[in-house]
């Protein structure tokens, strides 16, 4: 049996010494100062239970573990419960955490060892449960770790509303290489989390589940989730993806940095891929999937490379009923504003607005059963677009070059509601000082097999 702890008093641990706190239920109503080593070992711990300042604060040499330790957060404190400018590391070994949020926060010096947690439970964590800064070529993994989502504890809820899109585990590594890991975890996000009365692919309770830099993500499965990732360089790699929205994005818009998704399976997903510069999606495989899949990201930049993927049995009927599930992506205003500025939209957007940048390819792709609505394409790139706010004018640019070439694909069982048949938008609409409606040959589409086979619908 644990024997319960309170602590009353502020506890100091000097930078040689070392407190473990082991088989107890701790019960926090003061502050821990910690420069050396701290540890808890099978435990329960309880904060923000009580109206009193508390919380672990760490000094720049310090070191935290938990290790077979339940870890249940009581209330909404403005102060983060591990905090610091810097520690040397942290570790969580087979914890479970209950409700948490603005639990640990380590920025500015950043942890300069490791951070570290496997075979843990998150049950129900919310807003900045771990907001971390990882510096001088450290090391940060998260392994075999489940991250369940079935309710959102009253205090975790902003005046009793829901909140907008959070982030539930942050890890940016402020240096070169892929230094954070994250493998064998599983998000699941219950129907019992989103509002009644919320559409399909929506939650107001989003969360930015993984929002990592330099990081490898493999061999991770998400289902029912939102925002499942925000990568910036890195690889997602032998990820399942099931009934997912919002699923991979990337603003990056660095030539130094890249991002490579190899592998992984979409199933019932919409939003998938938010692509930015030197993008790679390779050997992957989309079913029965819907609306917008792939899209511009922030910049704009091109250079996205879709190869020896597999698209199966799509759907994108009505442009307007997906104009709400952009919330958690990030996208250019060309991908967002498509259907309202060119009339029409597709599964897969390209664009092309920086002459430091590629045209998109795909290549060696197999697209098996589609259906397209009326004003929708399989493939389309578009230029830029800005609005003119005093001139209340669109201004729709030609592309800096060709946006896009589709080669050595294969078409099969496609079916269009447009008369025309076409499947691929090939044209781009600009506009000049003296005329609207130019238009621009920005796809083109070589050694490809079955896009003279496409059956349309009335």
């Amino acid at each position: 049996m644990s024997d319960q702890v309170i602590i009353k008093k502020a506890i100091s641990i000097a930078e040689d010494e070392t407190k473990l706190f082991e088989n107890s239920d701790i019960h926090l109503k003061a502050i821990i100062s910690c420069a050396g080593k701290l540890e808890f070992n099978h435990c329960t711990l309880s904060y923000n239970e009580y109206r009193f300042a508390n919380g672990i604060e760490l000094s720049s040499k310090a070191s935290l573990s938990f290790k077979d330790c339940s870890i249940i957060c009581d209330g909404l404190d403005d102060d983060t419960f591990i905090r610091g400018d810097g520690c040397e590391q942290i570790s969580f070994e087979n914890c479970t955490f209950k409700d948490c949020s603005n639990f640990l926060s380590i920025n500015l010096d950043g942890i300069t060892g490791s951070f570290n947690m496997s075979h843990c439970k998150l049950v129900n964590c919310y807003d900045k449960f771990i907001d971390v800064d990882m510096v001088d070529a450290t090391t940060s993994s998260i392994t075999d770790t489940t991250i369940v989502e079935d309710d959102v504890a009253d205090f975790n809820q902003e005046n009793g509303l829901f909140c907008g899109v959070i982030n539930l585990i942050k890890i940016h590594v402020l240096c070169d290489g892929l230094t954070c890991t994250l493998a064998n975890n599983t998000v699941e996000e219950k129907n019992s989390f989103k509002r009644a009365g919320v559409k399909d692919g929506l939650s107001d309770n989003e969360i930015t589940y993984f929002d990592v830099e330099n990081a490898e993500i493999k061999q991770c499965s998400f289902l029912n989730a939102n925002n499942c990732i925000t990568l910036n360089n890195g690889k997602v790699t032998d990820c399942k993806f099931t009934a997912c929205c919002n699923v991979i994005a990337s603003d990056n818009c660095s030539p130094d940095k890249a991002l490579t998704v190899d592998s992984c399976h979409f199933d019932s997903c919409t939003l998938i891929l938010s692509t930015c510069l030197n993008y790679t999606a390779t050997n992957c495989s989309f079913t029965n999937c819907y609306g917008r899949l792939i899209m511009p990201g922030n910049y704009d930049y091109g250079s996205a490379v879709i190869s020896n993927c597999t698209f199966k049995n799509i759907k994108y009927l009505d442009g307007t009923k997906n104009e709400e599930l952009i919330s958690g992506m990030p996208c250019s205003l060309a991908a967002d504003d498509s259907m309202k500025f060119y009339g029409v939209d597709a599964c897969i957007t390209f664009s092309f607005n920086d002459e430091d940048g590629k045209a998109n390819q795909v290549s060696n792709c197999t697209f098996d059963g589609a259906e397209l609505g009326e004003d929708i394409f399989l493939i389309q790139s578009v230029g830029n677009v800005d609005y003119d706010a005093l001139l209340i004018k669109l201004h729709r640019h030609k592309p800096h070059g060709k946006v896009a070439y589709i080669k050595d694909c294969t078409f099969k069982n496609i079916t269009t509601h447009r008369s025309t048949g076409k499947i691929i938008k090939e044209y781009v609409p600009y506009d000049t000082t003296f005329k609207k409606g130019h238009n621009f040959k920005a796809t083109i589409v070589s050694d490809c097999n079955g896009l003279d086979n496409v059956q349309m619908l009335s």
